[in-house]
């Protein structure tokens, strides 16, 4: 009896400890690397990867928008579209590991999946 309940905490304990460092190291590098998409004037308001190294931005700057191709040669303005782009309010959150974990139904009662 004892070394099963043993053998299970030593299982859980590192299990719970990679989940806990996946949800700290996917906060700290969505930060790190979506944070940085707006300025004082300059605003990312969307990006689409194309391709390995490739980016299409869509960039506001005042009351201009820009779509901008971005490789590992270069950055490239596409055109200016014409047209009104914003972010929507519900979507200028970021979404985090927990939430995704969340919507995945691993926190959800009785350990059942939606």
């Amino acid at each position: 009896m004892w070394d099963a309940l043993e053998m299970f905490i030593g299982v859980l304990v590192p299990v719970v400890g990679i989940l806990v460092l996946s949800y700290w190291c996917s906060r700290y590098l969505g930060k790190r690397w979506g944070g940085g998409t707006s300025g004082n004037y300059l605003k990312i308001i969307d990006r689409i990867q194309v391709g390995a190294d490739r980016y299409l931005l869509l960039v506001k700057l005042q009351e201009h928008t820009y779509l901008i191709g971005v490789s590992d040669k270069g950055v490239q303005l596409l055109t200016e579209p014409e047209g009104i782009f914003e972010i929507p309010e519900e979507e200028k959150g970021t979404i985090g590991f927990q939430e995704i974990l969340k919507n995945c139904g691993a926190f959800s009662k009785g350990g059942k999946h939606d």
